[in-house]
């Protein structure tokens, strides 16, 4: 989504030039790159909470018969 209304704010502004319409552009540009951050940081957060499980997971003796 957010790759998405980045092209869309930078094709718009690339296509129209500098008028009226620059500041919606700017804003979708703008937004875009609020959610890639957002994104990014759930992203990571979620990585690292798998990350941790995994190695809960693997220390745990009672699951190394399983495999």
């Amino acid at each position: 989504m957010a790759l998405l209304l980045s092209v869309l704010g930078l094709t718009l502004f690339r296509y129209f030039g500098v008028s009226r319409w620059s500041i919606f552009d700017g804003v979708l540009v703008l937004v875009s790159l609020i959610f890639v951050v957002w994104g990014g940081k759930g992203y990571r957060r979620a990585h690292l909470n798998d990350r941790r499980l995994g190695e809960i997971l693997a220390a745990d003796p009672g699951l190394s018969n399983v495999i």
